[in-house]
């Protein structure tokens, strides 16, 4: 989903992997600026994947959220981010390109066109098949068309080629679990006998399943049919925490068995909850809350101990910039997480506490940079004694970091590539640091899907 567009006046227009609205910045670098805003009561997620129209100023975005609000809508640089249209152009949940005063859209596997105003902003005529079996990745049709007349598509449900492997730490493919498919975001259990993923992105409608990698058995764990987060595990194995319900407003934990209910642990209206990191005493959640204006993303932590009046939800951390993937370190005195407070996502660490049963959760003093040249998504192995965290380009490259933490001093040594891989859908580390799992394209599927050029495809919409 991180995808973006310029125009000629050198301004960059983008949105970040499946969360926050659209930012702003200049070719020359500064500060990204919104140019759009997450409304979550109305049902919004995220927005993502623009296209600049010929003026340069106006452009379409995919906004992602509900049934009711998912699909193409215009915006202008001109306009305030909560001010720009709600006037849907195209439902669906696949984003929209412009060529040559038309707009090209997927409907389920076909590639459709239609005639479209770009001074208007306004559809007209009907739209008209100009290919069929049209391969599809998350919101994205797998097809570029040119002005000058060209069309490329890759033939086949690219959906579904995904497959859960297992590398070593220099990136050796080891195993590979269960059938191609669509899982995303897994997360290994505490001991690595077990994951958790979600058959569908977190915009998505699907549930989270368990996978037993000595069985090799894959289980449903909820029945929502819903959006909703990725599991997180208790350290003990015996729980997986997640959010749900309308637009992930409420976290709820679950006995990782699968029986028994599931229990509320916080709703909040209107807000958007990515829980990420419990801490290996079982006292607290750390997750973050998405769609937030002025910060797009900032940091909580929620109790799970003491009188249900101290169970209430701590801000830790919001700025002016996207704060998220946080991590709090096996001993809990430090966490890791993710920030693009210098101008691109870098891996950060700060100091983490809690004075007694009742003290109230938050940062300390001091702030640690961990990545050198990008990075997010940081995890802890078990001695506390390494970061492990994913670079840039799109992720694709593991890092390693050893780290030390004595007193209120703590000291990070020089980021180390493990290896670098497909682009993934999800990826987790064992506790040792030893073996990684992904949810990477199954190489052989990929290759076989062909790619179709067709010339002069202005022919297509006349017949």
């Amino acid at each position: 989903m991180g995808t973006g567009a310029w125009n000629k006046e050198g301004i960059i227009i983008f949105g970040g992997r499946g969360r926050g609205p659209l930012y702003r910045v200049s070719q020359a670098g500064g500060v990204a600026t919104e140019i759009t805003s997450v409304d979550a009561q109305r049902g919004e997620a995220f927005h993502a994947l623009p296209t600049f129209m010929p003026d340069g100023k106006h452009f379409i975005f995919l906004r992602n959220g509900s049934p009711e609000v998912i699909g193409m809508y215009s915006g202008s640089l001109d306009a305030k981010p909560t001010e720009q249209s709600l006037e849907r152009i195209v439902a669906g949940p696949f984003a929209a390109s412009y060529v040559n005063g038309f707009l090209f859209f997927m409907r389920e596997s076909t590639l459709m066109a239609q005639p479209f105003d770009a001074a208007q902003m306004k559809l007209s005529g009907e739209p008209v098949p100009v290919a069929e079996h049209v391969g599809t990745t998350q919101s994205i049709g797998v097809f570029s068309v040119s002005p000058s007349g060209t069309l490329a598509y890759r033939s086949g449900a690219l959906e579904g080629s995904y497959k859960v492997t297992w590398l070593d730490r220099q990136g050796k493919t080891l195993s590979t679990f269960g059938q191609t498919g669509f899982d995303q975001g897994i997360r290994i259990s505490p001991d690595g006998t077990r994951g958790v993923v979600r058959d569908s992105g977190t915009a998505g409608i699907g549930d989270l399943w368990t996978l037993d990698f000595a069985r090799g058995v894959r289980t449903r764990f909820t029945f929502r049919q819903g959006t909703g987060s990725n599991g997180v595990w208790s350290a003990d194995g015996s729980r997986v925490i997640f959010a749900t319900g309308s637009l992930m407003d409420t976290i709820y934990e679950k006995n990782s068995s699968g029986a028994g209910e599931e229990k509320e642990l916080l709703k909040e209206s209107g807000k958007i909850h990515m829980p990420y990191s419990l801490s290996k005493d079982g006292r607290f959640l750390l997750y973050s809350v998405a769609g937030v204006p002025k910060t797009g993303e900032a940091l909580w932590v929620l109790p799970l101990e003491g009188a249900p009046g101290a169970r209430k939800p701590v801000l830790l951390l919001a700025t002016e910039f996207t704060e998220r993937d946080p991590s709090i370190s096996p001993d809990g005195r430090w966490i890791a997480y993710t920030s693009g407070e210098s101008g691109r996502l870098e891996v950060y660490v700060r100091p983490f506490q809690a004075s007694g049963t009742a003290g109230t959760p938050s940062l300390g003093e001091g702030k640690w940079q961990i990545s050198k040249d990008g990075g997010s998504r940081p995890y802890w192995t078990a001695g506390g004694k390494e970061i492990i965290f994913q670079a840039p380009p799109n992720g694709t490259v593991k890092m390693a970091v050893e780290v030390k933490g004595a007193g209120s001093a703590f000291e990070a040594g020089v980021p180390q590539r493990l290896f670098t891989a497909p682009i993934d859908i999800g990826w987790d580390v064992t506790a040792d640091g030893k073996r990684f799992v992904l949810n990477i394209p199954e190489a052989q599927q990929v290759a076989q899907a062909p790619i179709t050029v067709v010339l002069n495809w202005q022919s297509q919409l006349k017949k």
